[in-house]
């Protein structure tokens, strides 16, 4: 499917970031199963952008052509910590508790029982955990973030990596909500948080599923280096003797494991390569000059809501005239003109005059 970008397209809470030449590397294998000989490329972004691929082995889609572990280290350490401390400059936060992952995994814990979630942020779970009785810790790469959490918060909270860090007294729960896609080696991340647990500690995860993904997001977007299925992420945690004891899938992936004999896989999807193709480029329509335009979804069980708009209703949408999808003046509003040439076939290459800005959040 050959695809071109053909005007400025607008981002929507998303923000354009440089990366260097020598910020990129590309990977042979598949980082959940090490396989090289199921791999194909679903998408390529040209000239010198990111390239998704997906493994039919264990049904994982990852960015094969990515930014490197330093440079995403270093802007998640730096250029995104700027943003948010910009923002909270301007005005004060104000952290309400989500209690998604306690209510996941908070009742197999006895009461007062140490979590810690990884990736706190500014500690919405680590609230929810605090409400439902137990004694939350967190780590965050942001200092920014951590100092939120310590100070503010007055939870404990640390910037020390995963790889790193010290067990908390009677640590019985480690939480990662929406960050395992962002990590470089995810056997690294789940061997750490193995490694911290007791014969009686719990892991539960949180991360988008890939069939939830909205693709032109998905190839563009740096920021997510894996697209998770159930198959793959269950694999992951197998390799590291856990075995899911729940799994939910909506537009996310909702997983606790425990320590054990992982259960018996079964085989792989034969339609899954197909299954992939289908999903990779409906969104961007038949042939012809359109708009991709899609924005998050209010309905619970969506990601986003996408439709293939006419240039001039996605000139409307940008002014926050009321259109198709539905809400004036949506600040998540994502557009994307293309001129579509060929609709069949993988993989899906995107165009671009020039390739100079990464999307990322």
């Amino acid at each position: 499917m050959n695809v071109s970008v053909v005007g400025a397209g607008r981002l929507g809470q998303l923000r354009a970031t440089a990366i260097p030449a020598d910020g990129w590397q590309e990977l042979t294998a598949c980082p959940i199963c090490g396989e090289a000989e199921h791999v194909f490329d679903v998408a390529r972004i040209d000239p010198g952008g990111p390239i998704t691929a997906a493994c039919a082995a264990c049904e994982h889609g990852f960015l094969r052509r990515r930014p490197t572990e330093s440079w995403v280290a270093g802007y998640y350490a730096s250029e995104w910590d700027a943003a948010g401390r910009a923002l909270t400059d301007r005005r004060p936060v104000t952290v309400k508790p989500d209690p998604k992952m306690a209510k996941l995994a908070g009742d197999r814990l006895p009461a007062g029982a140490a979590v810690l979630d990884v990736g706190a942020g500014f500690g919405q779970q680590l609230l929810g955990f605090q409400q439902a009785g137990l004694a939350p810790h967190g780590l965050e790469a942001s200092e920014h973030r951590a100092a939120y959490v310590r100070e503010t918060l007055g939870i404990p909270c640390s910037t020390v990596p995963v790889e790193e860090a010290e067990a908390p007294d009677d640590l019985r729960l480690v939480v990662s909500h929406h960050v395992l896609e962002h990590v470089a080696d995810p056997h690294s991340f789940i061997a750490a948080q193995v490694r911290l647990l007791g014969d009686d500690g719990l892991v539960a995860v949180a991360v988008p599923s890939l069939w939830h993904e909205l693709p032109p997001q998905a190839f563009h977007y740096v920021g997510h280096l894996s697209l998770f299925t159930p198959r793959s992420l269950t694999l992951l945690l197998a390799a590291h003797g856990l075995r899911v004891v729940s799994l939910t899938e909506t537009f996310e992936l909702l997983v606790v494991a425990e320590r054990g004999d992982p259960a018996l896989q079964a085989p792989a999807d034969p339609a899954f390569a197909e299954r992939v193709s289908a999903w990779a480029r409906r969104p961007f329509g038949d042939s012809g000059r359109h708009t991709i335009a899609w924005r998050k979804s209010r309905r619970p069980a969506h990601m986003y809501d996408d439709e293939v708009v006419s240039t001039g209703r996605a000139r409307l949408l940008e002014l926050g005239t009321r259109g198709a999808l539905k809400r004036v003046g949506d600040p998540s509003l994502r557009l994307l003109p293309v001129d579509v040439r060929e609709t069949d076939g993988l993989p899906v290459v995107v165009g671009h005059e020039t390739y100079g800005q990464a999307w990322i959040k």
